[in-house]
Order: C-alpha cells, then sequence, then structure tokens
C-alpha cells in the first residue's frame, strides 16, 4: 500500500509538470505572435523549470508544440461540436454559414490557438496533419449527424473529405491577414454549401 501511495503523488507531479510545460509553451505562443518558435530555454524558464526537466517529458521543442497545438485544436474542435445549432431541415446555406461562425466563435475562445497553429504549420504537413486525424466510420458518422447528413458506405469518403477539407480552410482563414479573411470566409461558405447539397443532406 505505501509504494502504491508514493507513486501516485509522484504521477500527480509529473502529470502537472507535463501540463505545465504545455500551458508555458500557449502562453510563449500567444506573447510571440505565431512569430517565431519558441527556444527549449525559454519555454523551461516559462514554465519555471530546468531545460533537462522539458527533455524528460518531449523529445524536443518542437514535439512539444505539436502537443499544446493539438490540445488547444481538441478544445475548438469539441467547443464546435456542442455548440453548433440544430441544422436538421435547414437549407445547405445555413448550415455552411453555422459551420463557419461557430468554428470561428470556438477558436478566438482559445486565445494561443491561431499562433499555435501559425507555429505547427512549421513543423508538420497538412498531409501528416491529414494521417492524424481522427479517421474511423464511428467520427465521420458523429459529424455527418451534426449536419444532418445521412451516411452511406458510398458517401463516407465524401464526408470525410469535406470533414477535414473545411477545418484546414477555416485554418488558413484564420492565419490570413484580417483584411482576407472576409473574402475567404464566403469561399469557405461556398464550398461547404456546394458539398452539402452533392451529399443531399
Amino acid at each position: 500500500m505505501a509504494d502504491k501511495d508514493a507513486k501516485e503523488p509522484e504521477q500527480h507531479r509529473a502529470r502537472e509538470t507535463r501540463a505545465g510545460l504545455v500551458a508555458a509553451v500557449e502562453r510563449l505562443a500567444a506573447r510571440l505572435n505565431g512569430e517565431s518558435l519558441p527556444s527549449s530555454s525559454e519555454i523551461a524558464a516559462e514554465a519555471g523549470v530546468a531545460v533537462g526537466t522539458l527533455y524528460r517529458y518531449f523529445k524536443n521543442a518542437d514535439d512539444l508544440m505539436l502537443e499544446a497545438f493539438d490540445d488547444a485544436h481538441e478544445r475548438v474542435n469539441g467547443c464546435w461540436f456542442q455548440g453548433l445549432p440544430e441544422l436538421k431541415g435547414k437549407s445547405s446555406r445555413v448550415r455552411a454559414k453555422a459551420f463557419l461562425k461557430t468554428y470561428r466563435v470556438c477558436a478566438e475562445q482559445e486565445p494561443a490557438y491561431v499562433h499555435l497553429l501559425k507555429l505547427a504549420r512549421q513543423i508538420r504537413s497538412v498531409s501528416e496533419e491529414m494521417a492524424l486525424n481522427v479517421d474511423t466510420p464511428e467520427s465521420h458518422q458523429a459529424f455527418a449527424a451534426l449536419f444532418d447528413i445521412k451516411p452511406t458506405p458510398t458517401n463516407l469518403s465524401t464526408i470525410r473529405l469535406l470533414k477535414f477539407t473545411t477545418q484546414q480552410l477555416m485554418n488558413v482563414y484564420f492565419v490570413a491577414d484580417e483584411a482576407d479573411r472576409v473574402a475567404i470566409g464566403k469561399e469557405i461558405e461556398a464550398y461547404t454549401e456546394q458539398a452539402l447539397d452533392r451529399l443531399g443532406g
């Protein structure tokens, strides 16, 4: 029993240290406006730990940066899925507008998200991210249900493409200059509307 009790605080401290490193990267990314990757020493100083501590939990600063982005991306997606209004019976245009508006609101609630996105793009390609994307029939069916699309064996690949492509397009929206966002947003809505029409939702 004593050994188990000793391990639990140790595991708890390890989780806290790891979370502290991720939080430090988020703060640095926001402070640097996503313009440059913070160094290992900068991250360690921000987290209040020795540089060697970072390498106990991550292979390098890039891996830590990607974990911070993936965590933020997961939070944005969770907010987005939960925040979409009821879309059953709505037109493709209404659904496309809701798609972008809700994602934008959720991303803006994560102060470091856009900065982390810019940094992640310097480390990991879009194709690599697509390979890491949750890619199961169950996840695609859940996505389809949000937009009142009836998934079938023949259109699941199209749903998968819609899911990934629209999210990547919205990432383009966020890293674009403010002056270009309105035009990009309209293009995303048009693409999403066309894809939803094709799927016959």
